[in-house]
């Protein structure tokens, strides 16, 4: 890989958190009002329009000034683009629906049950609680961990759910009654982030003292180290292994009778230090390593088995894409700006692959990475207003659910 070869800046766009009830209120026979629309593009003078709403015979009357485009696509969307900043048409959505924790707590992670029906946040203190996806209502709390929680997740059954905290534990939950029946200890250091195997008869840890943990749930019982580093693992992704991508070992040791389904399995783990590895969790072997940009350190990272595509998001804001047949090469890099890479999903539909991007600055963005010298953003999901986005699940129905540091879990 060129050290030398920089990142491609990207433009990007933000708009007044409310603009919707702008809209709402002048609709209501509320006076005139304005909300502003500002595009950037690093190392470039940036525009800040603003867009002018009045009332009109039949609903509103919107007027783009100062630079900005305006196109209502529905109550909570509308295209825009900047041709000054060779930003491309794409469409800016508000959420259908916004809820906060009971409590003033941050969402420090968040995942969506398979049917869709619930959703599970993890926050500071120890706090964790399942509720309603469709009102946001509260149903239960998860009560046992000491610590911040930093990761939660369902297993496919959406009937559990696995968590990781500060308190250096991980914890199995029944969604049914709340109860805690399994507690796995090992680390000597807060969990950063989990995995589940296949159905969730093993699972696997990563925290910050270096190591990372297969665990078989039945038994509460440690199974091996996956890795064991000097620095953080931030974060970890778990696909399965692409055909073609890596030689087979003729000599792969034989499993742990605990162990299921974990052959053809590709796990990437996102290090402090700066680079990704990867490891066949059949073999236990690594056998991948990509280094980011100026050895920045990576905060998260996601595979797409489908497409033979890993991605890396770092501290100081920059996305990596490699193709894992060929991981010598980056097949693309960007930036918008400093804030760092929070969260990255790929989007696997159908030939044209996507990337949802979120970042430490509020941003969650849908990019379209089908040609790889012309990656744009295609979507827009605001209303975090310079909170980190902290989780990101883009459902099977369509659905994208959000979670950030101002306490809001976020549905479009």
């Amino acid at each position: 890989m060129d050290p030398k070869k920089k990142p491609v800046i990207l433009p990007y766009v933000t708009v007044q958190p409310d603009w919707v009830d702008v809209i709402k209120d002048v609709g209501k026979g509320a006076p005139p009002e304005v909300f502003w629309v500002s595009y950037y593009r690093g190392g470039e003078k940036s525009i800040h329009g603003s867009i002018k709403v009045t009332s009109a015979s039949e609903g509103v009357s919107v007027e783009a000034m100062d630079g900005a485009t305006f196109e209502q696509i529905s109550e909570v969307s509308f295209a825009t683009g900047c041709e000054r900043l060779d930003l491309p048409r794409l469409t800016v959505k508000n959420p259908v629906g916004t809820y906060k924790l009971e409590e003033k707590l941050p969402v420090n992670a968040l995942d969506v049950s398979p049917g869709e029906e619930l959703y599970v946040v993890g926050s500071d203190n120890g706090y964790m609680a399942v509720y309603d996806a469709n009102n946001g209502a509260l149903l239960r709390k998860l009560e046992g961990h000491v610590g911040d929680i930093t990761a939660c997740r369902f297993f496919p059954s959406g009937q559990v759910i696995l968590s990781g905290a500060t308190d250096f534990r991980l914890k199995i939950w029944s969604v049914a009654d709340g109860s805690n029946p399994v507690t796995l200890q090992g680390h000597t250091s807060a969990i950063l982030d989990t995995a589940i195997v296949s159905k969730g008869r093993n699972v696997i840890s990563c925290s910050k003292d270096g190591t990372v943990k297969l665990w078989e749930c039945g038994s509460s019982s440690l199974i091996r180290n996956l890795a064991q580093h000097s620095d953080p693992v931030n974060q970890i992704a778990l696909d399965t292994i692409p055909p073609l991508s890596f030689e087979k070992k003729s000599d792969q040791p034989s499993l742990d009778s605990r162990e299921v389904e974990t052959v053809d399995k590709l796990l990437a783990l996102a290090l402090q230090s700066g680079s990704v590895r990867g490891v066949d969790l059949g073999s236990k072997a690594e056998i991948l390593k990509v280094f980011s940009h100026g050895y920045a350190p990576v905060k998260s990272t996601a595979l797409c088995s489908s497409k033979n595509l890993l991605a890396l998001g770092t501290a100081n804001g920059v996305v990596e894409i490699f193709d894992l047949r060929n991981t010598k090469q980056r097949a693309a890099m960007f930036r918008r700006n400093d804030a760092g890479i929070e969260a990255l999903e790929f989007l696997d539909d159908g030939d044209e692959p996507g990337l949802l991007v979120g970042t430490a600055d509020g941003m969650c963005s849908q990019y379209n990475i089908s040609s790889y010298d012309q990656i744009h953003a295609v979507t827009e999901y605001v209303g975090s207003d310079l909170d980190a986005i902290r989780g990101i699940r883009k459902l099977p129905s369509g659905r994208l659910f959000t979670g950030a540091r101002d306490g809001f879990v976020r549905k479009y």
